[in-house]
């Protein structure tokens, strides 16, 4: 590794030493990149990420980044890379291999670089730790309030401690610490939100990338769990921040098709993990939870009438609905193909049952489901 050269980011000293390499898979997104590299272009962080690749999965099909967006009007190096129908984990193990940064931030679409926010610290906690892998930032919704940003590996124990709601307030004491200001320390994590990591490329070499056979809606968590096996420590930068819309304007259908998925990729992770045995007593739990949470989100919108009580209920509702359905579709198609843009992909605070791949936000800020 080269010598770190100290240089501000957002502020503050910074050991990053440049190049950082930003990886971007997109799926017919193209004014969500647009918006990601004009929020870049004046932002301090520009300066040491020089390179972006733009892994366009849905060209030419959802259009071809190209005809939107010109690498020449940016300070950095823009690369734009075809990569149709192919699966998330391929497309960025692409970008990867397309590009030479000691670290690899990996970002969803739909994230943004705001003033005062930076990527700056968790590239520097993996420059000055050689034992640090992936590296998250604090995500934030538009607005500035809490996102989840890490979590613990899907397991039985995970997810009995759902069903006694650990998950939801250790959730809503983050938010509080955070609306107080209160970020605290670098912490170890089980897996880091794949919305933006930043991960060393020599714990990225050596796992060889993400696994192309992971569910799509696993591919963080699994990338985390390798990591772990392999000795590499996963942590969360407080200090770090971005904003990610967390757009997932979805119905009531959506939400379905979309748990479904979801309760199946976290199903397959515990049994990659523990076994079949373990995997058949999660996947209980893990639905039994989604009613829970229904029946407790429907309790509080009928004592407090609030459209964000409202649209947390109705969210609830429909996940236990697909909880109750069973296994009907939830791997319908190629799971690692599956809404290969990345967009409102990974964890979140949602309402499925709070562990490390939950249901994706509504389209209002204000409708998170445990902000």
């Amino acid at each position: 590794m080269n010598s770190p050269t100290a240089m501000p980011i957002a502020g503050e000293q910074s050991l990053v030493s440049p190049p950082v390499s930003l990886i971007v898979v997109t799926y017919g997104s193209q004014h969500l990149v647009g918006n990601l590299l004009k929020s870049l272009k004046e932002h301090p962080d520009g300066r040491i990420i020089r390179e972006v690749v733009v892994v366009d999965n849905g060209y030419p099909e959802m259009g071809d980044c190209r005809m939107y967006l010109t690498a020449a009007e940016y300070p950095f190096a823009v690369q734009f890379l075809q990569h149709y129908g192919r699966s998330y984990s391929g497309s960025v193990n692409l970008g990867a291999a397309s590009c030479g940064g000691p670290v690899l931030v990996l970002s969803d679409n739909d994230v943004e670089w705001l003033p005062g926010f930076s990527i700056g610290p968790a590239v520097d906690e993996i420059l000055r730790h050689p034992e640090v892998g992936v590296a998250g930032p604090q995500l934030v919704f538009p607005g500035g309030r809490w996102q989840r940003s890490a979590g613990p590996f899907p397991s039985v124990r995970e997810a009995l401690g759902s069903m006694m709601l650990l998950g939801v307030l250790e959730n809503r004491m983050a938010s509080a610490r955070h609306a107080r200001g209160l970020h605290g320390p670098v912490r170890d994590v089980d897996y880091v939100d794949g919305a933006c990591m930043a991960v060393s490329r020599k714990c990225f070499d050596q796992l060889r990338g993400f696994d192309p056979d992971c569910d799509f809606y696993a591919v963080d968590t699994d990338f985390s769990w390798r990591a772990k096996l392999a000795g590499w420590r996963r942590v969360i930068v407080p200090a770090a921040q971005v904003m990610h819309i967390r757009g997932a304007s979805s119905s009531g259908l959506a939400r379905k098709t979309y748990a479904k998925r979801l309760f199946g990729a976290k199903k397959w992770f515990v049994q990659r993990m523990e076994g079949k045995g373990h995997a058949a007593w999660y996947d209980v739990l893990q639905r039994a939870a989604a009613v829970e949470y229904a029946v407790l989100y429907s309790i509080l919108a009928a004592i407090w009438r609030t459209p964000t009580t409202r649209r947390r209920a109705l969210s609830a509702r429909a996940v236990a609905e697909a909880a109750v359905e069973g296994d009907r579709g939830e791997r319908d198609g190629n799971s690692s193909n599956g809404n290969p843009g990345g967009t409102t992909n990974h964890s979140s605070d949602g309402v499925i049952v709070g562990s490390a791949l939950p249901a994706p936000m509504p389209a209002s800020p204000g409708a998170a489901p445990s902000d």
